[in-house]
């Protein structure tokens, strides 16, 4: 099966620093580096380190970073024949800062915020050529209300409402499957309604592990044993490998399973898709 991801490439500008700054003040970083980033590229890039096939969806400017993004990214075997370069739009961005096993993140949509119903339109063609869909928070809400209204009946869509956004209900409940992390999950159960989407639900849970329905029943994974360096790109990892095994025909807790093994060896490293693992080292991680 064929997955195609629709969301945003960024390039992050990192800060890695002893301990988080609070408001107001002013630290001196330890390291600085530029890095290809977004949740959309990322989820992609992790696909695609998984050795399967994955086109990207989504928007770039003419600036310099929109050619190394589409170049970085063709080399890595991704399908960029859908990707379009806007003259009058900056590439995407984001600002992190890396301290005490954390981060934080300030993000410029640019580009990313011109992924509309228009555009997809434009590409349906290499939208209809997957069977799998990933779809996340980091472009337009309505171009991901589209999405599951368009494609929710007739393909899996795994839905990453990250960042957090308030979407319609009737659209929500056309995902396969919904992967919030715990304060996302609140926050969108705390708009549903009457409307149950428990057995939907994939929530990442940090330290905790992760929860899931499995023929009804809950169960709870704990977390992959892992010396963790940076969690930037982990919950994208844990997307992107979720997406893979759910390409392959696995269950659910088969594809569970990979998938927060391969988010615990992302965290090893520094870096969002630099730290993100092969197939090779996600099996062999399993074994143990």
């Amino acid at each position: 099966m064929k997955i195609a991801v629709i969301g945003s490439m960024n390039i992050d500008k990192v800060c890695v620093v002893d301990r988080i700054p609070q408001i107001g003040e002013t630290i001196k970083a330890s390291a600085y580096f530029e890095s290809f980033g977004g949740k959309g590229a990322n989820q992609a890039v992790a696909i695609a380190k998984l050795s399967a096939k994955v086109s990207m969806i989504g928007c770039v400017g003419v600036d310099g970073y929109g050619d190394k993004i589409i170049t970085y990214m063709n080399d890595l075997g991704i399908d960029m024949s859908g990707v379009k370069a806007l003259d009058d739009a900056v590439t995407g961005s984001a600002f992190i800062y890396i301290g005490e096993n954390d981060n934080t993140i300030v993000i410029v949509g640019g580009a990313n915020d011109q992924v509309n119903t228009l555009y997809l339109n434009q590409v349906e063609a290499v939208i209809e050529e997957a069977d799998v869909l990933l779809l996340q928070n980091e472009i337009p809400k309505t171009t991901v209300e589209y999405v599951l209204n368009t494609y929710g009946e007739r393909k899996t869509i795994i839905y990453n409402p990250a960042p957090y956004f308030t979407i319609d209900t009737k659209a929500l409940i056309k995902a396969t499957w919904i992967t919030p992390n715990e304060s996302e999950a609140e926050l969108m159960k705390m708009n549903l309604g009457d409307h149950d989407i428990d057995k939907q639900l994939i929530i990442t849970k940090g330290s905790e592990g992760v929860t899931y329905y499995e023929n009804g029943e809950l169960k709870q994974l704990a977390a992959s044993t892992c010396t963790v360096k940076d969690t930037t790109g982990a919950g994208d990892t844990f997307n992107g490998a979720l997406a893979y095994a759910l390409s392959k025909d696995w269950s659910i807790s088969e594809a569970v399973s990979f998938a927060n093994t391969a988010a615990g060896i992302s965290t090893e490293r520094i870096g969002a898709q630099g730290g993100m693992p092969n197939i090779e080292q996600v099996m062999e991680r399993m074994k143990q």
